[in-house]
């Protein structure tokens, strides 16, 4: 996952909606040398300003130096709407993070088997989660703690199930199943990656934010 500390959403900062990838966010300094301890994190972001002191963000840009974790400064200037990223160390893995094999890319545009595929805001938000965690079943709660950590709007039960009939009729085959009582499923149509268990139990999660 890509840890976060800011007084605003990630989404404020960069397209989240291009993102393959877990957001939580942090609230404390230990929780970020826990966490990069633990080896919990594939990247670090860090607005400047939520930190207490300039020691308190030298000692997580050299923990995540030692554990070789990417990190990214966000910080803003003339502009409170203009956000820039600059990236500390290892730009190369950064940039690894937007896209994984599937035959669904987001960055730098949605794609479906290499065809552009055009998509609302709400339905590229919606598709970036269910992208993060193929072959899982999400609940409607599941998605909503991911969507509060990414910054998006959450969705309520109805429209939800609109907006995934909406995703299912531009990738065909449809990517989202139903499982009743259960949650909903995303499969890509990779031919290099297993996503659903051998006899078609699909792993599952609870309400809980996915990890």
């Amino acid at each position: 996952m890509c840890g976060y500390v800011s007084p605003r959403p990630i989404s404020e900062y960069f397209p989240v909606w291009s993102a393959m990838i877990p957001f939580r966010r942090f609230d404390t300094l230990n929780q970020m040398i826990e966490a990069l301890g633990q080896r919990r994190l594939r990247c670090l972001a860090i607005d400047p300003q939520a930190l207490p002191d300039a020691p308190s963000l030298a000692a997580i840009l050299e923990t995540a130096h030692r554990y070789g974790v990417p990190v990214v400064l966000l910080t803003h200037y003339l502009q409170p709407t203009l956000w820039h990223l600059t990236v500390v160390n290892r730009p190369d893995a950064w940039a690894s993070l937007w896209t994984m094999p599937s035959c669904v890319q987001l960055w730098p545009a949605v794609a479906h088997h290499g065809d552009p595929v055009s998509l609302t805001p709400r339905l590229r938000e919606l598709l970036a989660i269910f992208a993060t965690y193929p072959g899982r079943i999400l609940t409607l709660s599941a998605i909503n703690a991911e969507a509060v950590q990414r910054g998006v709007r959450p969705w309520t039960a109805q429209n939800l199930r609109t907006v995934i009939a909406a995703l299912n009729q531009r990738l065909l085959p449809p990517h989202v199943q139903t499982r009743r009582h259960a949650g909903y499923l995303f499969t890509p149509c990779s031919p290099n990656r297993e996503f659903v268990e051998p006899g078609g139990a699909a792993k599952s999660i609870d309400s809980r934010p996915p990890q």
